[in-house]
C-alpha cells in the first residue's frame, strides 16, 4: 500500500500541465483513501480486538497526531499482552 501511495505521488508530481494532473491529483487522493480505509479495517480493527480495547479508539484517528496516539497504544498492547 505504501508503495501505491508512493507511486501516485510521483505520477502526480511528474505530470506534465492540464489534464494530467487533474487525473493524477485524483489517482493520488483515490490511494490515500484506500490507504487511510486499509489501515482501520486491515489493521486498527483487528489489533485492537486482539488487545482487548474498545474499538472507540478508532475515533482517534480522525483527531490531528491520532494516528501516533493509536500507533502507541497498539505498541503497549502488544507489550501488556
Amino acid at each position: 500500500m505504501v508503495a501505491v501511495v508512493v507511486a501516485a505521488m510521483f505520477f502526480y508530481v511528474g505530470a506534465p500541465a492540464g489534464t494530467a494532473v487533474q487525473i493524477a491529483g485524483v489517482v493520488f487522493g483515490l490511494s490515500v483513501l484506500a490507504a487511510f480505509l486499509y489501515n482501520i479495517f486491515g489493521l486498527s480493527i483487528p489489533r485492537l480486538r486482539n488487545a482487548e480495547i474498545s474499538l472507540w479508539t478508532l475515533l482517534l484517528l480522525f483527531m490531528p497526531l491520532g494516528p501516533v496516539i493509536m500507533f502507541v497504544l497498539c505498541i503497549v498492547a502488544r507489550e501488556r499482552a
